[in-house]
């Protein structure tokens, strides 16, 4: 039996019941509950660098990224204040695998960190007005995109970044406000605003 809980409560379809047998050790592993280098308190996300095969590790009852080697060999802990609070539940790496994107569902906002700069934040936007229960997310390299699926709303949402301006939805009907989806769509064909030129002159009517 297995049984996975998120901040105290069962996930869909849990327990998970599996054979398990003695014969099929893992390669390698790293951890144990606690504060240290070696410890986890409440992990629950990974993502993995293609180019440099570093493991990121999201600790979030320790409120860090946990930074691993790829023989996962403890290289050290990201700090960050979008980490804060226990309550981050996503990451992903970056369009150039160079950043950590990651999402905190209690504050709603997503956060580009750098790394090889101990976490600072590169990037940022909150949309606590629209996202009710995030729980994980992706980036899309091609175009930037960050897709973030939301528990709560039982939605997946793709957002720009980093502004943050929702692109669309996908969901059950009425899962997003129809005008929040409308003002976003009107915002994004307003055409922008037209400057006036210094050789332009402003007429009046003939009364």
């Amino acid at each position: 039996m297995f049984q996975v809980l998120i901040f105290d409560r069962p996930i869909k379809d849990c327990p998970l019941f599996f054979e398990a047998t003695e014969h099929n050790p893992p390669v390698v592993s790293f951890g144990s509950r606690g504060t240290k280098d070696k410890g986890f308190v409440q992990p629950c996300n990974v993502a993995v660098s293609r180019s440099s095969g570093c493991v990121f590790v999201v600790d979030t009852g320790n409120s860090r990224v946990k930074r691993l080697t790829r023989n996962l060999d403890f290289d050290g802990h990201l700090h960050n204040e979008c980490l804060e609070g226990r309550s981050v539940t996503g990451v992903c790496m970056g369009a150039g695998d160079d950043t950590l994107v990651v999402i905190n569902w209690r504050t709603k906002t997503v956060a580009e960190i750098d790394p090889e700069d101990g976490g600072r934040t590169v990037a940022s936007f909150c949309r606590e007005d629209l996202l009710r229960e995030p729980i994980d997310l992706a980036l899309d390299p091609a175009t930037g995109r960050v897709l973030v699926a939301d528990n709560g709303l039982g939605a997946l949402l793709v957002f720009e970044h980093p502004s943050g301006k929702l692109v669309k939805a996908l969901g059950p009907r009425g899962a997003i406000p129809e005008e929040e989806l409308t003002k976003e769509e009107e915002e994004k064909e307003q055409p922008p605003p037209t400057r006036q030129g210094k050789g332009t002159k402003k007429t009046t009517p003939n009364r």
